[in-house]
């Protein structure tokens, strides 16, 4: 028999360290773990929480080159799949920003009749865990 878990998530805009964006996923009971292990630079508005990234998370992405990566740091005991953060990532941009959204991730827009082909193109794909 399978189990359906229902784990809420942040859905964080981040960035690398060479400046570049990167959608960050933390499960919600693992928010204030994560930011007790980050350091801190700035002040107010400007403040900015550094976290290394470890074995503790997992990624996906669009292919082996690495293109789309995002990062999720949870239970490691959860096992969703590259999809359902796909379909939040995708979700989060809106309706009007959909066909963008797709475009984004290396498809015609104008060719794919709709998110969920997208989004298929993850199903199924387990997330993968950092190396120390």
């Amino acid at each position: 028999m399978f189990s359906q878990k229902s784990v809420p998530y942040w859905d964080i805009d981040a960035k690398k360290p060479d400046g570049a964006a990167v959608k960050f996923f933390v499960q919600q009971t693992y928010y204030d773990t994560l930011l007790k292990t980050a350091t801190f630079e700035g002040e107010g508005d400007d403040k900015v929480a550094k976290v290394q990234i470890s074995d503790k998370f997992q990624y996906g992405q669009k292919n082996e080159a690495g293109d789309l990566r995002f990062v999720v740091y949870h239970d490691l005991g959860n096992k969703p799949f590259q999809r359902r953060f796909v379909e939040t990532a995708l979700l989060a941009q809106g309706a009007g920003m959909a066909k963008k959204a797709i475009a984004s991730f290396g498809k015609d827009g104008a060719a794919v009749g709709s998110v969920e082909a997208l989004v298929g193109c993850f199903a199924g794909n387990p997330l993968k865990t950092f190396k120390a």
